[in-house]
């Protein structure tokens, strides 16, 4: 299996587990690792990735580069934070 198939192998991985349902996470293969990059909700989701990474290829040590969504963060300037109304 070729770098690419193996990155295709583990986002799918990643989609079909019921720890993370992730499709926001890239997997890059280089240098003999794996590289996981993208933005997760939370430190739990993290954890759930990289493991479901490790498990789906025991040999390869993984990089984490995933970064954690702030959902208190402000929005870009030019965007407008909708807040639905209370019912």
């Amino acid at each position: 299996m070729n770098d690419i198939q193996l990155e295709r192998r583990l986002e799918r991985a990643l989609i079909d587990d019921d720890r993370t349902h992730e499709m926001g996470v890239r997997v890059v293969v280089a240098g003999g690792r794996v590289v996981a990059s993208g933005e997760v909700a939370s430190e739990e989701r993290r954890q759930a990735v990289i493991a479901v990474i490790c498990e789906a290829e025991p040999g390869l040590p993984v990089a984490d580069q995933l970064t954690l969504a702030t959902p208190d963060a402000s929005p870009p300037s030019g965007h407008e934070r909708i807040t639905p109304p209370l019912q």
